[in-house]
């Protein structure tokens, strides 16, 4: 059976500095079923022109046509309470330690979390506030539960174009782990990242990252409290 894209509705769309974002959903039709999707696509401006850098599509249901509506859309998972926990303005200061290529930094950064899409995505960006950033907004990304891959999926877009790749099962006690890959240049390097809860307005997070030469090193860690809504 042939398929014809029905529609395309942008939800958010945004710009900052040399990054942009957005994202919708679809409705595509494959015989008698409309199939829901949903997208993200990132641009970064380069040589003072907009291109596409990443792009991401997530299958979000699907609903007999003669039933379909062109709003309709899927009840949020249950799953999805362990985004739902982040949502909110935190404030985290660390460290990235030193490695071969860089020195160690100290910096804090405010770091926000919103529900969107009808509660069926994680977003969140960082904006540094002390560090060699400061004041510049160095991350975007966005976060959801797979259905079929039964793990959370997350993506971290970074100033420059490195990116993060990672999942993770859910939440184990107070400790969430995120495993996967950073991507920067022409480097793809194995990453473990820890959430550790403290109490229901804090946590601490590890990233270790294992190098070229397949040695796990901790490459940053930081101590993060909630201060808004």
């Amino acid at each position: 059976q042939g398929s014809r894209l029905e529609a395309i509705e942008p939800t958010v769309e945004k710009s900052s500095g040399i990054l942009a974002y957005g994202t919708g959903r679809t409705r595509r039709l494959v015989g008698s079923v409309v199939h829901l999707g949903q997208y993200l696509i990132v641009m970064q401006k380069i040589g003072g022109e907009w291109k596409i850098v990443q792009h991401f599509s997530l299958n979000a249901g699907e609903t007999p046509a003669v039933n379909a509506a062109p709003s309709a859309t899927p009840t949020p998972p249950d799953q999805l309470s362990v985004e739902k926990w982040f949502v909110g303005e935190w404030i985290c200061e660390g460290e990235q330690h030193a490695s071969p290529k860089a020195v160690a930094v100290q910096f804090a950064d405010k770091f926000t979390f919103k529900m969107a899409l009808d509660g069926s995505w994680l977003t969140y960006h960082i904006d540094q506030t002390k560090g060699p950033l400061q004041g510049k907004r160095t991350l975007v990304g966005w976060g959801t539960w797979d259905a079929n891959a039964k793990v959370h999926v997350r993506r971290d877009m970074n100033t420059g174009g490195s990116r993060v790749d990672v999942t993770a099962l859910g939440w184990d006690g107070d400790k969430l782990v995120f495993t996967g890959d950073m991507i920067a240049n022409d480097e793809k390097l194995p990453i473990q990242q820890t959430f550790t809860k403290k109490g229901d307005a804090a946590y601490d997070c590890t990233l270790v990252v294992t190098g070229a030469e397949g040695k796990p090193m901790e490459w940053e860690e930081e101590s993060c409290r909630k201060v808004g809504k």
